[in-house]
């Protein structure tokens, strides 16, 4: 595969394409008028839409050196096929998410893995992801110091939630799992460009962001980024341990122990910090209190009730929280459909028509899972075709021996702590198929960057797997 010169009009639809994820992440963005944000992505999936056939049609003209993955091109086709299976349920949105599923497998994927973006376009990329998330951080701490709160009541789907509620912080980020999942991704971001000094970011900028992003974990919540966050450390504390040079003249087997004992302590100091942290950070409202009107809002009052323990986990017996409870209604609807499955955004209209008393249909809640969401929506054939390609992306990834350098100076490191990050919180919340979001670009984005000198076999100049 010869490489391929930074294509401009695919890394300018990308920037725009980005630009508008992170707006959408905003969930003041939700106070607009539902249409601005129906034409901006209309637009965009258009613009999409039209890259690829120019790409196919420069495929069959032999002038595209830009080749597609065999197992996402199948899973596309199932995705089809699964949606004319449910068309009484509805097939526009199926339509609109196989459109959005193609712009990330067959655009970002496929121009990331093919070398087919520039250096400069990942590094605008990295910069607009730190400096975007730094204010949005930045504003939603603020939020918390003042004790604002704003709900507008809806459904699922609808209702916002800005700033500080139900003892999380909320911010202005839509959802507080996705908020501390992108604090940390953008934690680590800004350490890799302090330590190998690129993006010619600000040092003490970089310092001041890490420490904001992680405060804003701590606060909104999130078990899952903390978890991912202690997983993170532990790789990068193990690999780092294991590449020191006094430790490389040792027994192979002891320099494992010696690596794997120094994550384990930094795992356990890093849970101290946190709860140390957490406590102090329950009364930090309380040195913004005079700004709040005296005689509406007592002192004493606000330190009372700022509280960081979620009463949804800490006064539930259920340490899922509700999980376990979707991912068995939705075997339920797997195992009623399970070769081609339910559909992707029919899963909810299906379970009230076949499973009205089901947990899914009474709740409307989605599955929480990708992988589960996979199984439901596309049945058994589409779940081997995604696990196909991950299998296959893991080997390539791990056969180039990009763990065997240097552990702070690779860009490798980076996109593959972010791809493990959003893998292990996509068991949690589906943020790779079907979906369109930042997680979503910057996982196919980031897993095409390492798979771009992997070891490919070409079917031929179109597909290879």
């Amino acid at each position: 595969m010869n490489k391929v010169s930074g294509n401009k009009l695919v890394e300018i639809y990308l920037y725009a394409l980005f630009s508008f994820l992170i707006l959408r992440s905003i969930n003041v963005y939700s106070l607009l008028p539902s249409v601005i944000d129906s034409i901006a992505f209309m637009m965009l999936a258009i613009f999409g839409a039209v890259i690829i056939l120019y790409n196919f049609f420069q495929q069959l003209r032999n002038k595209s050196v830009i080749s597609y993955d065999l197992f996402l091109i199948l899973f596309l086709i199932i995705m089809f096929l699964t949606s004319l299976l449910n068309f009484k349920y509805g097939i526009t949105n199926n339509i609109k998410t196989i459109i959005w599923s193609a712009i990330y497998f067959l655009i970002i994927y496929a121009f990331s893995s093919n070398e087919g973006l520039s250096k400069n376009f990942y590094n605008i990329i990295l910069k607009t992801l730190v400096y975007a998330y730094f204010l949005i951080s930045l504003f939603s701490l603020a939020m918390y110091l003042f004790q604002y709160s704003y709900f507008r009541p809806g459904d699922l789907n609808t209702r916002v939630r800005i700033g500080f509620l139900e003892s999380r912080l909320f911010g202005l980020y839509g959802d507080p799992n996705f908020g501390g999942v992108i604090a940390l991704i953008v934690v680590l971001v800004s350490l890799y460009c302090l330590i190998n000094r690129t993006l010619i970011l600000n040092r003490i900028f970089l310092w001041i962001n890490i420490v904001i992003q992680m405060i804003l974990i701590i606060l909104t919540g999130s078990r899952s980024a903390v978890l991912l966050g202690m997983i993170a450390a532990a790789i990068c504390t193990f690999l780092f341990t294991l590449n020191i040079k006094q430790l490389q003249k040792r027994n192979v087997i002891l320099r494992w122990l010696i690596s794997l004992l120094a994550a384990i302590v930094v795992v356990i100091g890093l849970n101290f910090i946190i709860e140390v942290l957490k406590n102090y950070l329950q009364r930090v409202p309380e040195l913004f209190a005079i700004f709040k009107d005296s005689t509406n809002t007592p002192k004493q009052k606000i330190v009372d009730e700022v509280s960081l323990t979620r009463h949804d986990v800490a006064q539930s017996t259920d340490i899922s929280n509700l999980r376990f409870s979707i991912w068995k209604s939705a075997f339920q609807l797997f195992e009623s459909r399970w070769l081609f499955g339910v559909s992707p955004r029919n899963m909810i209209l299906y379970a009230k028509d076949a499973f009205p008393n089901g947990f899914i249909a009474t709740r409307g809640f989605k599955t929480h899972n990708a992988w589960i969401d996979v199984l439901t929506s596309t049945g058994i054939t589409g779940l081997i075709t995604c696990i196909s390609f991950a299998i296959r992306k893991i080997k390539q990834v791990f056969s180039k021996g990009i763990f065997s350098l240097s552990v702070s100076h690779r860009i490798e490191y980076l996109y593959f702590l972010s791809v493990v990050i959003l893998t292990g919180f996509s068991f949690l919340v589906n943020v790779i198929f079907f979906t369109n979001d930042v997680c979503s670009f910057l996982f196919w984005l980031f897993l095409g960057y390492l798979v771009s000198h992997s070891p490919k076999k070409k079917l031929n100049s179109f597909i290879e797997y």
